[in-house]
């Protein structure tokens, strides 16, 4: 993806790359081409006597050039797995599914919901290199010698073996990388810089408005979706609910809108959205009425 980046032709954009990724969706595990069928089928076509379509020229031109530019973007990004015939896999969760996998180097995946990896069943000898359009956990295996590669659509994340959450949905447009342990790069593709983050560090990248952002955050709330846990410490609690809409796909509705600005202090069980409220509910007697299958109204103020 990163040779991609530097060397696309005028004109193509990220939205090519998507539709390049959305295309591998067909790849088969077991695809065996049948090269002397193929030859044979080429040479009776041409042998034919060729055919005279009339097509207006401009029209003819910019589908030609379009196409020409599309396989170039395809060539250009799968190069690096295709080059020297490694045999491709994808693994893909649905909506509410996560995944683990290990790769040939004894790295282990885990795959939050409704995400892809692209990867080769065996890593070249120079280098370890996946592609990732979705939420990953990533326990990667410590080799010095040979560098771990996450292609992301804005950003690639480099490792030699440490352990680490990546976030990159395909054109929402953001990047967040949080390091559980050791040390990460990340080298955002439009800005064309390098960040180097330590355990703790939690970055954040907005692609439309070209920011990124670099906090310290040791309350693991990035990896919630995999840990099942939350913590908070004089939080505000309309930050709070916008995690929690976050990842269980809800929404709050307070009727008291001082609620929102009302600090607070909570530990939550998030594995299940039920158990969450629950919490709320014995620590500072909020209620929630559930008026839809995603939304929930809030009745109280914890800071009363």
């Amino acid at each position: 993806m990163t040779e991609w980046n530097n060397n696309r032709p005028e004109g193509i954009g990220n939205e090519d790359l998507q539709k390049i990724w959305k295309a591998s969706s067909s790849y088969r595990e077991s695809y065996a081409p049948d090269v002397e069928k193929a030859w044979s089928k080429f040479q009776a076509r041409i042998s034919e006597e060729p055919k005279v379509v009339s097509m207006r020229p401009s029209f003819s031109i910019l589908k030609m050039a379009a196409a020409l530019a599309l396989l170039a973007v395809a060539g250009l990004f799968f190069k690096r797995f295709l080059g020297s015939g490694p045999s491709l896999e994808k693994m893909v969760t649905l909506d509410t599914q996560h995944k683990s996998l290990g790769l040939s180097d004894g790295t282990l995946v885990t795959l939050n919901a409704a995400s892809k990896l692209l990867f080769p069943k065996k890593f070249s000898e120079l280098e370890r290199r996946v592609v990732l359009d979705g939420e990953a956990f990533f326990e990667v295996a410590r080799d010095e010698a040979k560098p771990f590669l996450i292609e992301t659509e804005n950003a690639q994340i480099k490792v030699l073996g440490t352990s680490f959450n990546v976030k990159s949905y395909t054109g929402k447009g953001r990047v967040e990388v949080y390091v559980k342990s050791g040390k990460v790069a990340v080298r955002i593709l439009d800005k064309n810089k390098e960040y180097i983050l330590s355990a703790g560090d939690h970055l954040k990248f907005d692609a439309k408005k070209k920011e990124a952002n670099v906090v310290a955050d040791f309350s693991g709330n990035p990896m919630a979706w995999k840990s099942g846990r939350l913590k908070f410490k004089n939080e505000y609690m309309g930050s709070i609910f916008s995690t929690l809409e976050s990842l269980h796909g809800v929404h709050f509705k307070m009727t008291d809108p001082k609620l929102a600005n009302c600090p607070f202090t909570i530990n939550l069980n998030v594995e299940k959205i039920d158990d969450a409220l629950r919490s709320f509910e014995e620590a500072c007697g909020l209620r929630f009425i559930k008026n839809s299958q995603t939304e929930y109204v809030v009745n109280g103020n914890c800071c009363e």
